[in-house]
């Protein structure tokens, strides 16, 4: 890849230029809250998973010996889990506490880690010039050439600016595409079962529930609390342990099987999965492992910074059972994203990242003081990679509808989730021989997998259903000179003219409509292009970074010169997230599944075969509990 040299894309007129950007004596501040309920530890033993490198099995699959309480394996169905026990999620424009300590430190906008990550994310993609990730500790015998996140991870992002007065802001996701799914229930399910010995978790049973004490279902959550910059961050806590590094918190995750993360919607039809080896590319942690990094990493690595933490401590299931036990450290975490290990880089680009953002914030309300925006961010795959930011005012009514969507309540979720497990019961399985395909690796698209506690939504990645044409025709928006001297005149055929690609005319047709109803309405447009210097000297990308070298980064934010056409390329933006949030798979008919589909529901159904005949062979043996000698 040469070396950038343009920082403003064509089509557009510098709105704000700084060079010299550097984060090196610039720390994140924690603040300190007294009287906060004490964090979780973990139970069952299972804090022996936290000082030993690597997976841990539940159940040793040689000696058939539990390294840990057998009563973890078969998981509580989230039908039978008391949700109404359990404290719900407080979005950052609802949470007044957050809002007083914003207020209270001077602070100008207020979010979580929920509500940022996503977004920093494409601040990564930008700094780093899309960094191939390092798979430098997966075995040799596990095949792929990809070393890029996945499409889910790289799709466009929003945001709600939500104004709360006096000049200050509250960071929410923006939910128009999440629904809810048994991923999302399972993280807030399985944070008990992890922290709490069995006999206490029985009790958020539905038929134990009434033994609940007040104080265990009004529990509140316990928090970090942070400042950089304009930002007031919160980050839930969600386990400790005194003897790891730092503050000793760690964040509890849930990683369902490939084959449920794919089709999360027909979940019953991929939970007979197993996982049975540590390595190989199918039916193995490495595989699960493998996913994390493209799928996973960026996100979580950027949930412990922000919460002061040291790692990750992982449950591998496939909804009805779990395999074992991980715990990835942050260093781990950011030897695949960040060069390899110590690079030196996460930290300084995790601040450089929320630099930015908060001038891209700052831009946006003094182009629309005083109201509340809808924000979309997304950094473009280009040779000289930017990022387009488009920001929209929006009143408060209609968030709430957005946000609202046609999420029912949990009662009607549940209904729909045993009519799925009846219905799979007497769908017929996929065919139990493994049918001749041949597996794509990069069509292995992964949901961003549950974190405990959190809201975060997760979605089932499927192949994108994006017409190449439109995307070649984003970029002709801001870099053919040509088309603006008629530029108040622009239109998708002008657009996408020098496209040789077939084009998707409904797509299309949508996008004019679409851009003919909001044209004449308020947008700020921009884009944002760096270029980044080491010890003044102008690289690609920081690759190593040492205590004495100096990382600065010149930024460059240009604002659209047209309107039309910036309408288009954000329709065009908005209608890419709507058709990817409706080509999810839905079909129980293997007829209509593809070859990877297929392949995918052929190992699950002989994944229950295999299942099965591990009972056989268990039958009648004594359950064999791993002790430590002493304990004897």
């Amino acid at each position: 890849m040469s070396m950038r040299t343009a920082m403003k894309p064509r089509g557009t007129t510098v709105l704000r230029e700084e060079s010299g950007l550097s984060v090196r004596r610039i720390e994140i501040e924690p603040i300190v809250v007294e009287n906060q309920p004490d964090v979780a530890t973990l139970s069952h033993g299972l804090d022996r998973v936290l000082f030993n490198p690597g997976v841990v099995y539940l159940q040793d699959p040689r000696s058939r010996v539990f390294n840990f309480d057998p009563y973890l394996q078969q998981i509580m169905p989230i039908t039978e889990f008391d949700f109404d026990a359990v404290a719900a999620y407080v979005t950052s424009s609802q949470d007044t506490k957050l809002e007083s300590m914003m207020k209270t430190h001077g602070k100008k906008y207020m979010g979580s880690t929920s509500s940022m990550t996503s977004v920093l994310s494409h601040f990564h993609y930008l700094l780093s010039a899309w960094r191939p990730l390092n798979l430098d500790t997966l075995s040799k015998s596990f095949s792929s050439e990809y070393r890029s996140f996945t499409q889910l991870s790289r799709l466009p992002t929003s945001i709600f600016l939500r104004y709360k007065g006096n000049g200050t802001y509250a960071i929410d996701s923006d939910k128009e595409w999440d629904g809810e799914n048994i991923l999302s229930f399972m993280g807030r399910s399985m944070e008990k079962l992890l922290t709490l010995p069995p006999e206490t978790f029985e009790k958020y049973r539905h038929e134990n529930s009434h033994t609940l004490s007040e104080e265990d279902r009004n529990a509140p959550e316990t928090y970090h609390y942070s400042t950089f910059g304009d930002f007031m961050m919160r980050s839930q806590l969600d386990a400790h342990d005194p003897r790891l590094p730092g503050s000793g918190m760690f964040d509890l995750k849930t990683r369902a099987v490939v084959a449920v993360r794919v089709d999360v919607g027909n979940f019953p039809l991929g939970a007979g999965y197993q996982i049975k080896t540590r390595t190989g590319n199918w039916e193995s942690f490495e595989r699960e492992y493998f996913d994390m990094i493209r799928a996973a990493f960026l996100k979580y690595s950027m949930q412990v910074r922000m919460g002061r933490m040291d790692g990750i401590f992982v449950a591998f299931h496939n909804t009805e059972k779990i395999f074992g036990f991980q715990y990835i450290s942050l260093d781990e975490m950011d030897a695949a994203i960040h060069e390899g290990p110590n690079s030196g880089i996460g930290e300084q680009e995790f601040k450089m990242s929320l630099l930015l953002l908060n001038k891209i914030l700052d831009q946006a309300i003094e182009r629309f003081p005083e109201k509340s925006l809808r924000i979309h961010f997304e950094t473009r795959e280009t040779t000289s990679p930017y990022m387009y930011i488009f920001a929209e005012p929006m009143d408060d009514d209609k968030i709430e509808e957005i946000q609202k969507g046609e999420r029912g309540t949990v009662e009607e979720f549940m209904e729909k989730i045993k009519e799925k497990i009846h219905a799979a019961k007497e769908t017929p399985g996929a065919a139990a021989t493994e049918p001749e395909v041949t597996v794509d690796e990069n069509s292995v698209e992964e949901t961003e997998e549950q974190t405990v506690g959190e809201d975060g939504m997760e979605e089932p990645e499927e192949q994108t259903i994006v017409d190449d044409a439109v995307e070649e025709s984003e970029e002709k928006t801001i870099v053919d000179d040509a088309a603006e001297e008629s530029e108040d005149q622009t239109t998708i055929d002008d657009v996408i003219k020098e496209s040789d690609d077939e084009v998707d005319e409904a797509f299309l047709s949508e996008l004019q409509e679409q851009r003919d109803a909001d044209e004449k309405k308020d947008l700020f447009a921009a884009t944002l292009s760096t270029k980044s210097f080491v010890n003044g000297v102008e690289v690609l990308r920081p690759n190593h970074l040492n205590k004495d070298d100096k990382w600065e980064v010149e930024y460059s934010i240009g604002e659209f010169s047209s309107l039309g056409k910036a309408w288009v390329v954000y329709n065009a933006l908005r209608l890419r997230q709507k058709k990817v949030s409706h080509s999810r798979l839905t079909s129980t008919d293997p007829e209509q599944l593809g070859s990877y589909h297929q392949y995918i529901r052929s190992l699950s159904s002989q994944g229950r075969d295999w299942e099965k005949h591990q009972s056989i062979l268990d039958a009648g043996k004594a359950t064999v509990v791993y002790k430590p000698t002493a304990d004897k």
